[in-house]
């Protein structure tokens, strides 16, 4: 079988920067674009399925931060911020706009080609997993007033529509599949690719709070997803 290599692209306006970084994806083998300005990204972003996309945020014409949020209505690839900014707000910032990661310059190469790979598994892992319940004819679930769109990563909701990131969508998929019932912290952090996580791993805690609050930004007394302590997480609600 004919392995397609990652697909990736860069969108960051100084030159040094910019080569430098793809010169350590392209040395893993990876395919790489590369953007001087955010201007045509979306509209690139959804001509190609790209599987990373990395992302400066100070950028000509449109900042980092809303060039990652309009990515993200429009595209599922994984998202990281390389940032000469080093600034702990804005990093959390920008993982609530929808990023995967964020790192601040200079980059820690060996970490953040690390990491990639990870999170590039985890993309591959979610394909996966919807490729599956295609084959099943398991594309969406209907909860009460939800339906769960796990093909295209949205949460469409009485009152309007929640966009989900991958590691999002990985973790409804498997609280959608044993609705009713608490996933154990173990199952939804192997969803992640995590399956040597330690204790002190707030990873799915941090998800699962960014979930609840995009659920409560369309319903405020929403609490489709509760908390088992010490065990996991459950979908409060029953197929219909």
């Amino acid at each position: 079988m004919t392995h397609t290599p990652p697909k990736i692209l860069i969108v960051e306006d100084e030159l040094a920067a910019r080569s430098l970084l793809a010169s350590y994806l392209e040395a893993q083998g990876w395919l790489v674009d590369v953007s001087c300005d955010g201007q045509g990204v979306v509209n690139q972003a959804r001509k190609n399925d790209y599987d990373l996309v990395f992302l400066d945020i100070r950028l000509p014409g449109i900042d980092g931060l809303s060039l990652c949020r309009e990515i993200r209505a429009c595209h599922s690839a994984g998202i990281i911020f390389t940032t000469s900014i080093d600034d702990p707000v804005e990093r959390i910032i920008g993982l609530e706009a929808g990023a995967d990661a964020y790192y601040s310059k200079p980059l820690p190469m060996r970490e953040l080609i690390a990491i990639s790979k990870a999170l590039l598994r985890r993309v591959q892992q979610f394909k996966s997993l919807q490729c599956m319940r295609q084959q099943d004819d398991k594309k969406s679930f209907y909860f009460d007033r939800w339906h769960i769109d796990a093909e295209r990563e949205i949460i469409y909701g009485p009152e309007g529509d929640v966009r989900l990131t991958h590691n999002e969508a990985a973790i409804m998929l498997v609280l959608c599949a044993r609705a009713g019932a608490t996933v154990k912290r173990d199952v939804l952090m192997k969803a992640l690719g995590k399956a040597d996580w330690v204790p002190f791993d707030r990873t799915l805690d941090v998800l699962v709070g960014r979930l609840r609050s995009k659920l409560k930004s369309v319903i405020p007394e929403c609490n489709l997803i509760c908390a088992q302590y010490g065990q996991g997480y459950r979908l409060n609600a029953s197929p219909r």
